[in-house]
């Protein structure tokens, strides 16, 4: 059902974006696309992530509603020209996100490690288990690390 739930979420986002954005910004321009951007995306984003239409697990990597966008942008001129030819030509553009998206996640994940660096001497040790993963808590907040 978890699957289900994404599959459904990360559609309706995909869906949303390949068919109403470009609508918004041909007819309104750059204002069009802000628009579109309140209008489609934050809708989406409280039903996929604030209602919890896709969950994630505590454990598990977070995977955004982009993943969903680029997917459908990704294959919708292959289903309209019912040819797998733009697919292939995309493959450069789609290498490059994924190089973008690898590099976005680790500079995000120096800065929280960073971040928490900082935050260290205002945490409570709650436990220190036998491989050496330290438990904290930070505003109601477990986090574990490795010493």
């Amino acid at each position: 059902m978890k699957f289900l739930r994404g599959v459904i979420g990360y559609g309706l986002a995909g869906l949303f974006v390949a068919l109403v954005w470009g609508d918004f910004v041909k007819d309104y321009g750059i204002a069009g696309g802000v628009a579109a951007c309140v209008l489609i995306i934050s809708p989406l984003w409280y039903i996929n992530h604030y209602l919890q239409l896709v969950k994630f697990d505590d454990d598990s990597a977070f995977i955004d509603m982009g993943l969903g966008v680029a997917t459908c942008a990704f294959l919708k001129q292959a289903f309209i020209e019912k040819s797998s030819e733009s697919i292939v030509n995309g493959i450069p553009t789609l290498v490059c996100v994924i190089i973008g998206s690898v590099a976005g996640g680790l500079v995000a994940a120096k800065i929280e490690k960073d971040f928490l660096k900082g935050k260290k001497e205002d945490l409570e040790i709650v436990s220190i288990e036998e491989n050496n993963v330290v438990e904290f808590n930070l505003d109601k907040e477990t986090i574990q690390e490795e010493l």
